[in-house]
């Protein structure tokens, strides 16, 4: 009787295991497949264009390339934001925004608008 138990609670545990794998690997393909709708277009644009003020500066990093930074003054204004943006780029009108209450400098990946190198 207890070999029976045993034996079924065995085959019970695989069922499981084998049941979350199952789960697990649909949902894995379906957000493989999927993602490219889901994942951000890099915007790679060597002439960037804005509607406001900035001053563009060029910096050297570390392997020797030449790196891209905006520099956007506000007159009134000691603090500076350091604005690190994602694969979406610079967004003018949060740019904007940021420079009504301080100084933003932000620098663009290598490889990325104007800085050289390898993104």
């Amino acid at each position: 009787m207890i070999e029976k138990i045993k034996k079924k609670s065995k085959k019970v545990t695989v069922i499981v295991i084998l049941g979350f794998i199952t789960i697990w690997l649909i949902i894995s393909g379906l957000v493989y497949f999927l993602s490219p709708g889901y994942v951000f277009e890099i915007n790679n644009s060597k002439n960037p264009t804005y509607d406001f003020q900035y001053e563009t500066v060029f910096l050297k990093n570390n392997a020797g390339n030449s790196i891209e930074a905006l520099y956007l003054k506000n007159p009134t204004s000691k603090d500076v934001i350091l604005f690190l943006h994602g694969s979406d780029g610079r967004k003018p009108d949060l740019l904007k925004r940021m420079m009504q209450h301080a100084n933003v400098f932000s620098p663009a990946y290598p490889g990325y608008s104007l800085s050289e190198g390898y993104p």
